[in-house]
């Protein structure tokens, strides 16, 4: 998929992950059993699937050799008419033999895996609410990694691009 395919998709799923979030503020987030509802699951997938568009489309993300798992999400709140979600997401080469013998940034280090396979854990912050603009009515803003894999994202456009 070559970059105007890809911020055509993104587009579109921005517009699903709108739909998600308005479903999370009008509904529950979660069961009387204590597991995510659907609308919370639903909005958990959207999110994966935008980072991973954003990842695609940022040009020091060598996105072609590694492998970026799903949210491992920790905490989603609803707070007045926002929602907050933590978690991380991790990652590793997708073929450890073609990676080169230190493939993490220089100022990371990877976990190891039971079995000795190794990955990065990255700290993952959303914020996503509905403005009363009519230009731009839903907004969010990822926060992806720490030190040199830092990344923010945001369908904000302009000088103020913080929500």
């Amino acid at each position: 998929m070559n970059r105007r395919q890809t911020k055509k998709r993104l587009k579109l799923y921005e517009n699903y992950l709108s739909v998600a979030v308005r479903q999370c503020l009008d509904s529950p987030l979660q069961r009387p059993t204590g597991e995510h509802s659907e609308a919370a699951w639903l909005l958990l997938r959207r999110v994966n699937e935008i980072v991973y568009l954003h990842l695609q489309l940022a040009r020091t993300w060598p996105h072609k050799g590694r492998f970026l798992e799903y949210l491992d999400e920790e905490v989603l709140t609803r707070l007045g008419g926002e929602i907050l979600l933590e978690g991380e997401f991790s990652w590793w080469p997708t073929r450890a033999a073609d990676a080169p013998a230190e493939w993490w940034p220089d100022d990371r280090i990877p976990r190891t895996t039971k079995y000795g396979g190794k990955y990065l854990s990255e700290p993952f912050k959303a914020r996503m609410r509905f403005l009363e603009r009519p230009q731009r009515p839903f907004v969010y803003q990822f926060e992806f990694g720490v030190g040199k894999t830092r990344r923010v994202f945001t369908n904000l456009r302009g000088a103020n691009r913080r929500l």
